[in-house]
């Protein structure tokens, strides 16, 4: 039985743009309702009290909440949005999102090596720009800044704070994989391929993805390094037509960084997460910059039908 033609197939791109950005809206509303609904019975705290809080949170039960909370997030404002939304626009949910499609075993090693390669170069754009320094006119928005990153970085530091195993994969389950999945769903599967369709032109579409993803982490001394994160990710998607790719790519970014904060936390080693990769030799950073670039180079020869896959399914 042939399904009926989804609903939005011949709409025009903006249309389909605004219904995203409705169903993200919805779905992420939705869930946050059901986390405030459940917050009590399952964690016994109100959550509305724990998010609004000017502290830190440091009592397990509400960094249990605040994980829980995150999990929910993640599924109302990427995953679920973007299973709707290639339901609404293509035949196939699973070809349309790049989910088909298995990188081959060259690619996915090298991704796995370019993200390591590629933490000099990253380090080195978190220096530049903390060292943003805004106008004097625009003094009061820098201090507001600075305050929201600082207490990001509290509250990321109060997330991943385990010192058990178990905690330790739970960390790594939600901000390495579901992080990485329902991001990349909606980035890259979803956002790249609604912008090309809008705008005719592939790179546009991967810089306008980019931007809006480093903008959603609200973390404004962090967008550069992010950004560029996102062009990569992006890249990889195009050139291959597959989403494993830059989840493969995002997961290893976010797990490294579990997996050091933990270490570091257990004494075993002696560099914290923030400064993992980090060289002090502009040789070795020139070194990470053209390793990395051979890498991608080979990557893209070596996957070839992302491009033939966007025109396909747009």
């Amino acid at each position: 039985m042939l399904r009926q033609e989804p609903l939005l197939l011949r709409h025009p791109a903006f249309v389909k743009l605004f219904v995203l950005f409705l169903l993200i809206l919805v779905m992420w509303l939705i869930t946050f309702f059901l986390g405030v609904l459940l917050s009590r019975p399952l964690f016994g705290i109100p959550v509305m009290e724990t998010l609004s809080g000017i502290g830190i949170p440091e009592n397990p039960e509400e960094i249990s909440l605040l994980k829980f909370m995150q999990v929910l997030s993640q599924l109302g404002a990427f995953v679920l949005p973007g299973l709707i939304f290639a339901f609404l626009v293509s035949f196939s949910v699973s070809e349309y999102l790049g989910l088909k499609k298995l990188p081959g075993l060259f690619s996915a090693i090298s991704v796995v090596l370019l993200m390591y390669l590629l933490l000099p170069v990253i380090n080195e754009l978190v220096k530049i720009n903390q060292a943003m320094v805004l106008p004097d006119s625009l003094h009061a928005i820098e201090e507001w800044m600075r305050t929201a990153e600082t207490r990001a970085e509290e509250l990321t530091k109060a997330f991943l704070n385990t010192r058990t195993i178990w905690g330790l994969v739970i960390n790594l389950l939600i901000v390495g994989v579901i992080a990485s999945v329902a991001e990349e769903l909606l980035f890259r599967a979803v956002l790249i391929r609604v912008f090309r369709s809008w705008l005719g032109n592939v790179h546009i579409a991967v810089v306008l993805s980019a931007i809006i993803f480093s903008a959603f982490h609200l973390q404004f001394f962090g967008f550069l390094p992010r950004f560029v994160l996102g062009l990569i990710f992006g890249y990889l998607f195009v050139w291959s037509g597959s989403v494993w790719l830059p989840i493969l790519a995002h997961f290893i970014n976010n797990a490294s960084a579990v997996m050091v904060y933990y270490l570091f936390e257990q004494g075993v080693v002696e560099t914290p997460a923030e400064e993992f990769g980090s060289v002090e030799s502009t040789v070795l950073l020139w070194v990470s910059i053209v390793l990395s670039l051979a890498l991608i180079f080979f990557v893209v020869m070596n996957e070839q039908t992302g491009l033939r896959f966007l025109k396909r399914n747009r």
